[in-house]
């Protein structure tokens, strides 16, 4: 078996693997915060969960034993085997095959795979741009009319396709991308003709993206005239996007601090849009397809309750009562919107406000109670007459699925008021179903080991004759909280770019990392994983010092639900490293001054250097 394992193959075993399921193939997790998962450590033995899991940042830590990384991390601490096994255990799990022998063929469809990424990009700037030329201005008013704003549109990269039938393939054309690989997009298609032509046409544009962001896998396009059918047109299936795998503006929700407990699943792009707008930020969307179990387990990675917001026609009930079925697969809590009179979300806020719409949010009504209602207006006939074997039949075969006996007691009361039929009766029913259905659930696999961690060493400590008064657990703890805050949210990084420096950092190794850090921004390649797979790096090339063992725990920090957001952090942060940077510079200054060896001309540039960084402290408190 070749030991070769692409960088671009690990990557995308990390983007397609949920941490979450992984971790509970071996140890039962509750969700006891708005952000992690806890449980009894594998690693070690103890009585009190002190296992997280990170869903957000695909992380564990253990804040007894202090074990942490990243899902192939796991792996390799719970299976006790080499990375490189890790990595193939996993790739087997995410269906992911890994090139033995062909690396040519792995590196020209890597190739080809970027080559996309920059179609996308550069027809998503198409698409824009196209949006804001003066002669298509009726379809900025046409947005507007329903009442989207222009930061809206900035904040989802809406464009606008035109009505000719290959400007987009002429511009790319322009760009250097060959026909070939237009094709391959998936928004190029050949005409009965044998030419190129758009796949959309006079449609507004909205770009699709991964949940980490990073670039764009696809378009939904909808059509600004309506008597165009259909009214929605997605990207088809190809190598970037698989739309049963995504979710719209999951990328947007990621980007919150802290991260919501409830996600509000709504059916179409304007509809998580206006939400946003509105204020609702939570909001996300299937890609024009049923609910899939990938996507539910995306939420499920994210919240703890999900709220459909579907349609209120019998299209959208009939899929809310299939996402029921899907979720409930899963550990979250179920609520389902009653729109009554308004079609859509946009369209209740349009008539009743933000502030009604929050308390339907406030009052949503359970999957159960959703489902119960649904079965009574089924089995009642178009004179009102109910079948009361068709409902009662149906009932029991929901209140079947409780695990709680209070729990199916009250609703078998509440059905034996409605219906008058005793409540035992209903009761057996429910029993009978549940005896019918009973199934012997298979053990699960657990592993308990646990081995003995290199003591940490501090990495700071610098002899001179003029001491620096600093609190070194504090200077190390907030240098590696700057690194994980950026590589937790990268888009804060522009605006302390000029600042950022690796001067700010005590050793070789924490400044390695910035300088690193430093580089992936200009690539755009900032993440937690990367910083990770960086720190393990060190921590494998200096085996007395575990950095990873030091950020691990900071990087979980930052997932707590009462911290600060992370721009005001990083502000503060950065503050007290500068200040800090300061004070070593003062002090070295000090030494060089009293020198003997320091001649007059160097002393006077020195004390001029003082006196600038003298002010800047004092400015500073």
């Amino acid at each position: 078996m070749s030991g070769f394992i692409p960088q671009e193959i690990i990557n995308q075993i990390i983007e397609q693997t949920d941490i979450v399921p992984i971790v509970e193939q071996y140890i039962n997790l509750s969700k006891k915060s708005s952000a992690n998962y806890f449980g009894l450590c594998p690693f070690h033995s103890e009585t009190k969960p002190s296992f997280s899991v990170s869903p957000g940042k695909q992380i564990f830590y253990c804040f007894s034993c202090q074990r942490g990384g990243n899902v192939i991390r796991f792996i390799q601490d719970i299976e006790n085997v080499s990375f490189p096994d890790a990595v193939r255990i996993l790739a087997e799990k995410a269906n992911i095959k890994i090139p033995t022998s062909d690396t040519k063929l792995y590196e020209h469809n890597q190739t080809e795979r970027k080559i996309q990424q920059n179609l996308h990009l550069e027809t998503a700037r198409f698409y824009y741009n196209s949006l804001n030329k003066s002669t298509n201005r009726h379809v900025r008013r046409y947005m507007a009319e329903r009442g989207f704003s222009a930061n809206t549109l900035i904040a989802f990269g809406v464009g606008y396709a035109d009505t000719e039938w290959d400007s987009l393939v002429r511009h790319l054309r322009n760009a250097g991308f060959t026909d070939e690989q237009m094709l391959a997009s998936g928004i190029i298609r050949k005409s009965s003709r044998n030419t190129l032509i758009d796949l959309f046409r006079d449609r507004v544009m909205i770009p699709i993206f991964p949940s980490h962001g990073r670039y764009i896998i696809g378009f939904g396009g909808r059509a600004i005239n309506n008597s165009n059918e259909p009214k929605y047109i997605n990207s088809p299936e190809t190598a970037l996007y698989h739309k049963g795998e995504n979710l719209f503006a999951l990328n947007l929700v990621r980007k919150l601090r802290p991260l919501p407990e409830t996600l509000i699943l709504a059916e179409g792009y304007m509809d998580v849009m206006a939400l946003y707008q509105a204020g609702f930020r939570n909001s996300i969307a299937c890609l024009g397809t049923a609910l899939t179990e990938s996507q539910a387990r995306l939420i499920d990675r994210y919240a703890k309750k999900v709220i459909l917001a579907y349609d209120s026609d019998q299209a959208g009930i009939k899929a809310a009562l299939r996402a029921i079925e899907i979720f409930e697969k899963f550990n979250l809590e179920i609520s389902v919107l009653d729109l009554g009179n308004a079609k859509d979300p946009d369209n209740y806020i349009k008539l009743y406000g933000k502030a009604r719409f929050q308390a339907l949010l406030n009052d949503a009504p359970s999957a159960l109670d959703f489902q119960i209602s649904i079965a009574r207006t089924r089995s009642t006939d178009k004179n009102g007459s109910l079948d009361l074997n068709q409902y009662t039949a149906e009932v029991a075969k929901f209140l079947a699925k409780l695990d709680s006996a209070v729990m199916i007691e009250v609703y078998a009361n509440k059905l034996s008021e409605e219906i008058n039929v005793a409540g035992s009766t209903i009761i057996h029913d429910v029993n009978q179903i549940k005896q019918n259905n009973s199934k012997s659930e298979p053990e699960q696999i657990k592993h308990n080991y646990s081995q003995n961690q290199p003591k940490n060493i501090s990495i700071i400590g610098q002899k001179r004759k003029h001491n620096v008064k600093i609190d070194q657990k504090k200077y190390l703890r907030d240098q590696w909280l700057i690194l994980a805050i950026l590589a937790s949210s990268p888009e804060l990084f522009e605006s302390i770019a000029e600042r950022f420096k690796t001067d700010l950092f005590s050793n070789q190794a924490l400044k390695l990392l910035a300088d690193k850090l430093i580089k992936a921004n200009k690539e755009n390649k900032v993440s937690v994983q990367n910083l990770i797979f960086w720190t393990d790096e060190l921590s494998h090339n200096l085996e007395n010092i575990n950095y990873t063992k030091q950020l691990m725990p900071v990087l979980m920090t930052l997932e707590s639900d009462d911290i600060r957001s992370n721009r005001e952090l990083l502000t503060d942060v950065l503050q007290k490293l500068e200040q800090t940077a300061m004070q070593i510079r003062q002090a070295e200054i000090l030494d060089i001054i009293n020198d003997k060896e320091t001649t007059a001309e160097q002393r006077n540039k020195l004390i001029e250097e003082l006196s600038a960084i003298n002010k800047f402290i004092h400015f500073s408190k």
